[in-house]
Parts: structure tokens; sequence; C-alpha cells
């Protein structure tokens, strides 16, 4: 009888202490079930098929788009996700990509996520579950983390399930999430404040590996601003909760996960620096303080879903966090508590540096990293963050009884004034904004308004009627509110499509198989087709290429601008030299697509008779450039020229021959240059092998991009290489037949590895010291 009753308990024990968690799990299951019920996937194929070649153009694909703010998912992280995926496959780690910006580095580009090791789901999975499997984790690591931190902080069941709800579907984190980058370089935020509390009280290594371990998940998982705010942000939290010994461990663990981080930091820096985005100073993406308005009613200005927006930046300048939160942070601060002050102060920071401040424009003059050329909004992040847990701390100073009626109304007055101030705004504003907007911001604030006053409702009632039942249905519909809200919210944002629409495969994908050679393809799209299909491009989207690469293109235009774009490299169709960089690049193949007819956007290829046409689909035709240089030729002369300025006006003035003639910026110091052939005889992204057969010693030029990761090895003997026609490589060859190679193997990458392998060891003599302090605290007197 004992023994059942005992049984019992245990069973009871145990669900008290898993509901919690099984109502985190509930609301995460309610916002996926689209992907385990309907079989569809968080991927806006919906807008691919509708705004993307071949499929725009082709039958059956057209689809209602839910939410058009995220095409960089369609041509940016998923396709590059592909390649990653891809390349792991086939046994090696992508450091290059040649399919976009006719070359360029891959790994270093941080977005790519090479290292994440939650690439482990595409090798389980076919590669749209894996994808979606990938997305939705975000939000229920994120709501776990969070309840298990707050647990940790003595919050009780129900404040912590609050502040988890709140977080995990917090405006950064639903409006990135379908990237599947800068959510995760934030959620690790709990875990590794966790940590620290957890080893300041048990001292346990345990909790040190697992702080490490957060560094590398958060850059490694592809936003590195968003991991240095979340660097910064742990590392406070180390000074200023932890003391003694324990700070000085704590650090060293912090430490040696940031050394962890190097084989993706040191890469993605060093790109950084070679990229138009260095010493480049942007004002982008400061909030102005209108926008504040949003923190309570998030679509006040509109919803690119709707369709009606009017004024911001919807997805950039995000910070919501539930209305429930919103209110209850401000209770958290009845009660002087060193965490309260702590996330108080990291929220204001978060506000101060992401709306318009004195402080944002000190730093953009200043042109510190990750202020003055990224975007400052993304520090809302910690805003959110740090509400979420004071609205649980708010909730269980309610909860405990510890607000009086006085107090009451001084604290939820904040939040009533702000929202009594956006409804007069709004009706002295019906004389001065359009009637459209009006409507669109009064619509959206009903909602928000009506939370609001049911919360209020909610805290009135718990502080004059203290009974246990009443205290009990309370928080049940508060978790319920919040629950509503934040589900509605992220709901409203995120879209779910079918599995077919992810890159379908038709009769026009199909044959863009033949072109996926070493020879560049020409034509209106970029990696969501490069990067898909094996095809190498000359246009990129990314705000990380080779500056060079971007300067050599702009230059094609006009004949006198070198200025790289912002984040795209587009061949210019009509410019000036055009066709003599095409033919420079090895552009082989030329994609016309056939509705666009002569449109100024297409490639002019009527006005080049000696393009050949050679094939043709419901969509494309594709020209044959007979004119392309091989991508591996050898010279007959050079030229040097160490002025970078006077390089394009050379290489392409009227009496420059480009097929027999390079320009290098050094002297290689060949007096009489031989003739002969080179042959590519292997070619993989990150490894080219050339067959050369000269009679005297002569140059080789490779029409790839040059980047001083790669090496040359001529039979296995390390060969210079020089920078040539101002993007591209060449070396010196020796008379006779030999075998040249060319292999991109970073110096960055290499260390980066080593100071990895550094970090480790460095958590090891943590716990070989904490090992040999105990057993002499335990066997000396």
């Amino acid at each position: 009888m004992g023994t059942t009753n005992s049984k019992a308990i245990m069973k009871q024990s145990l669900l008290r202490k898993s509901l919690p968690l099984l109502v985190i799990v509930a609301v995460w299951f309610i916002f996926s079930s689209p992907f385990f019920l309907k079989a569809r996937i968080p991927f806006p194929g919906d807008y691919l098929v509708n705004h993307f070649s071949p499929w725009t153009s082709e039958e059956g694909f057209t689809h209602i788009v839910k939410n058009g703010a995220m095409p960089d998912i369609l041509d940016q992280i998923v396709p590059w996700k592909m390649y990653t995926i891809d390349s792991l496959k086939h046994g090696f780690v992508p450091l290059w990509n040649p399919y976009s910006f006719s070359g360029t580095e891959h790994l270093a580009n941080f977005q790519s996520a090479v290292l994440s090791p939650l690439n482990v789901l595409f090798f389980i999975f076919s590669f749209p579950i894996a994808w979606g499997l990938l997305i939705l984790l975000q939000p229920l690591i994120a709501g776990i983390s969070m309840y298990v931190f707050l647990r940790v902080l003595n919050k009780s069941t129900w404040a912590s399930v609050l502040g988890s709800i709140s977080f995990m579907f917090c405006g950064f984190i639903t409006v990135w999430m379908e990237y599947g980058t800068l959510a995760y370089a934030a959620l690790w935020l709990p875990l590794a404040l966790l940590a620290i509390e957890k080893f300041q009280v048990t001292e346990r290594f345990r909790y040190l590996i697992l702080l490490a371990i957060t560094f590398p998940l958060s850059f490694f998982s592809g936003h590195v601003q968003t991991s240095i705010y979340f660097s910064v942000l742990v590392f406070c939290y180390l000074l200023c909760f932890t003391t003694g010994k324990k700070r000085l461990l704590g650090s060293l663990a912090a430490l040696s996960g940031f050394l962890l981080t190097m084989p993706q930091l040191l890469p993605s820096l060093s790109y950084f620096m070679q990229s138009t985005r260095y010493g480049a100073v942007s004002n982008g993406e400061i909030v102005p303080w209108q926008y504040v308005l949003t923190l309570f009613a998030p679509d006040f200005y509109g919803n690119p879903v709707t369709g009606n927006t009017w004024f911001g930046h919807y997805a950039e300048w995000n910070g919501y966090t539930g209305v429930v939160a919103f209110f209850l942070s401000f209770f958290a601060f009845f009660k002087r508590d060193s965490r309260v002050i702590f996330f108080g102060l990291s929220g204001l920071f978060a506000l101060l540096l992401a709306y318009d401040t004195v402080f944002i424009r000190s730093l953009v003059a200043w042109q510190v990293p990750f202020f003055a050329n990224a975007a400052a909004s993304r520090i809302l992040i910690l805003w959110s963050f740090s509400l979420s847990v004071l609205a649980a701390f708010g909730l269980d100073q309610l909860r405990e009884g510890n607000i009086s009626k006085k107090m009451l109304a001084v604290f939820a007055s904040v939040p009533t004034v702000f929202a009594i101030g956006v409804w007069a705004n709004l009706i002295v504003g019906m004389k001065v904004w359009h009637v459209a907007s009006f409507a669109v911001a009064k619509q959206n604030m009903i909602l928000p308004t009506v939370f609001l006053l049911l919360v209020l409702g909610i805290t009135i009632t718990m502080t004059i009627l203290k009974k246990k039942l009443v205290m009990i249905g309370c928080l049940v519909l508060l978790i319920a509110i919040v629950s509503f809200d934040m589900l509605r919210f992220s709901s409203k944002w995120n879209a779910f499509t079918p599995v077919s629409l992810m890159y379908p495969q038709s009769s026009v994908t199909n044959d863009f198989a033949p072109y996926a050679t070493y020879e560049r393809v020409f034509g209106l799209f970029t990696a969501e087709v490069g990067d898909v299909y094996h095809l190498p491009l000359l246009d990129g989207y990314d705000p990380f290429y080779i500056t060079r690469y971007g300067q050599f293109i702009a230059f094609t235009d006009n004949g006198t601008s070198t200025r790289a774009g912002g984040s795209i490299v587009n061949v210019p169709r009509s410019g000036l030299y055009t066709k003599q960089a095409l033919d420079l690049l090895n552009t082989r193949y030329i994609f016309h697509k056939i509705s666009d007819g002569q449109a100024d956007w297409e490639f002019h290829f009527w006005n080049y008779p000696g393009l050949e046409k050679t094939g043709e689909n419901s969509v494309y035709q594709v020209f044959t450039n007979h004119d392309s240089l091989p991508h591996v030729w050898i010279p007959q002369s050079y030229v040097v020229d160490r002025n970078s300025d006077t390089i394009l006006p050379t290489l392409f003035g009227a009496n420059f021959d480009r097929s027999h003639t390079i320009i290098l910026e050094q002297d290689p110091n060949i007096h009489q240059l031989g003739s002969g052939s080179a042959t590519i005889t292997s070619y993989k992204p990150e490894q080219i092998l050339v067959k050369t057969s000269v009679d005297h010693p002569s140059l080789l030029f490779l029409s790839e991009i040059y980047d001083p990761g790669w090496e040359a090895l001529v039979d296995d003997r390390a060969a210079k290489i020089y920078r040539a026609d101002y993007t591209f490589r060449a070396i010196v060859v020796p008379a006779g037949t030999h075998t040249v190679e060319f292999v991109y193997n970073p110096w960055q990458w290499k260390l980066g590895l080593i100071l990895m392998g550094t970090g480790m060891l460095l958590l090891l003599s943590i716990y070989f010291t904490q090992i040999s302090q105990r057993l002499s605290t335990k066997f000396l007197p």
C-alpha cells in the first residue's frame, strides 16, 4: 500500500514538473502544426515561384503569396545551405563557392553557417524536412532554455512559462525565424546565463563546458553581429554575478568558448576586410522614435503580410515582445533586485542603441564595427530577451502579493498612459494622416488595447482577491493571453508552403544540367539558380564579396567608375565593356529570357552577331559565346602596372590585346615567354588541376578570382600566385610538361583550427586544475 502511494506521489510530482514544459511544447506545436499535420514547410516557396525565374514563366507554379518580405531566404540563405550540405556530403568543408561572383569565399561568409552542428539534420532527413526542423527548433529551444533559466533564478513555474513564451515568439525571433541564422545566434543566451548561475552555486565543471559551448553554437549559427551582442551580454553577466575564483574560472571558460569560434571568426574577419563592407559607414536601420509605438502594437504602421505597411521597416525594426510582457515588466522594479537592475539596464541600452539617439549616432561617427556598418536595430534582441525576463520577475511580484493597490496604480499607469497617448495620437492624427493610414493604425490598435485592458483587469483582481483559486484562474488567463498574442503575431508573419515549392524541378530546371561546368553562365538569376543547380555565375547578391571583383564589374559599365555596389554585383547588360568582360571571364553560355524580348534589363545579345543560339526551351534561349577566352591559357606577353587605378583603363583600351597579353602588378622577371598549351584536367570547388606544356618558362593565366587564400603548386612545389588583369590569377610555369595544382587553403582557417584546439586544451586544464584542488583538499591536512 505504501509502495503504491509512493508511486502515485512520484507520478504527480513528475506531472507537476513536466506540465509547464508541456505547455511550452503545446504552444510551439500549435505554431508548427502546418509542418506536422499538413506537410508544409516554413519556407516562402509561394514567393519563389511567383517572383524568381524560371518558375515565374512556367505554368502550374502560380500561388498566392503570403509574405513577400523574405526574398533573401530564396536567393541567399537556402541556396548557400544547399551548397554547404552537398559539399559536406561529398566529404569536404566548403571554404570556397564557385557559383557566385565568379567565385567567392563561402565558409568565411558567416551566413552560410557551414560549421553549425545542426547541419547534422540534413544527414538524417531529406533537405525540405531537415530545413523545416531547423527552422522550427528555434522557438522550441528558445522557449525551453528560457524556462530553465528562469527556474534557476527561482522564478515560479507560472512566471517561467510566461517569460519563455514571450521570448520564443518575440519580434526578433519571429521575423528572422525562416532565415535560420539570426535567431540561432541569439537563442543560446538563456543557456549561457544559466551556466553562469549554476556554476556560481555548484562549481561543477559541466556548467563551464555548457558556458563554453554556447559561444560556438552562437557564432556558428550564421550572424556574427548578433553573436557579438550575445558575447557582450554574457561577459557582462559573468562579471556582475560571479565572484573570486569562480569569476576567474568562468572567464577562462568563456575565453575557451571564444577560442572555439576561431575557425569561423578568423576567416570571416579576413573576408570582411577584403569586402566592400569594410570601411563603409551606414546609418542603416536606426529606428525612428515614432516607431516605438510598435513595442505595444506591432502592426500599428501596417504589416507586409497584409500589404498595408505605410511607414517603417517591419522586419528590421521589430522589437515586439507581447502586451503581457510589456505590462508586467514594470512590476519587476517594485522590489530591488540586482538581476532586475541588470536586465533593466540591458534592455534600456538596447533601445538607446537601436533607436535614433546620440549614442548610436556617435558609434556610427566613430566607425565602431557592427554599429557603423550594420543594421543598428538588430540589437533589439537584447531588449526582447531582457523584457521577457523582467516580465517573469514582475508576475512573481504580483503573484506573491508584494504589490499593494497603491503601487499597482503607480506601476500600471505607465503602460496605460502609453496606450492612452497612442490613442490620443490617433485621434489627433486623423487631421494630418491619410485616411487609409489612419484606418490601418486604428484597426491594429484595437487588439493590443483589449489585451492591455484584460491584463489590467487580471492584475487588479489578483491584487484585491488573493484567494488561491482566483489566483490560479488569473494566472491561467495570463498564460492564455500571452500564448494567443504571440501565436497570432508569429503565425501571421511566417509562411508555410508545400514541400513541392522548394526549388521545384521542371523541364526547364532539368535543362540546366549540361551547363554545370567551370565555364561561366550569364543570365538574370543568382544563387537561387547558381548554387542550387551548380551553374558558375558572374552576378551575386551579398554584402560580402571581393572588392576588386566588384570594381572590375563596375568599370565595364561606362569605363570610368570603379565604385563597387553595396550588396549586389550585376554585370551591366549594355555596358561599354560588358562583352569584353564576358570574354575575359570565360562566359561561355548566355541565358536570355524569351518573354523579356529586347528589354533593357536583359543582356543586349542582339548587338553581337557572333553569339550563336545553341539551345531553347519554354523559358530561355541559350547563346554560346565563341569569343570567350579559355578558362586557362598561356599568354604571349605581359606588362607590369603597379598602379591599380590605371590597370582597368589599360586592360579595356582599344589597343590592348586581352587575348594574348595580361597585366601583372608584380614583375615575374621572365624575359622571354614561351608558347604552349594548358588544359584543365580536374575542376573542383577548392582544387583545380591543370596540365601545362610549354617550350620556355611561361605564364599561366587562370580565369578565377584572385584571393590570398589560394595556393599554387607546380609538380608539388609551391609557386607564387600573381594578381593578373586586376582580379584574376597567374603563375609562372617552367618549360616542359607539368601539373599545376590550385588549392584553396587559407591560413585563417588553419590558424582557427589551432586556436580551437587551444580552447579545448584550456577547458581540459581548467578541469584538471579543479580535480587536483579537490584531491588536495581531501587528502592533505
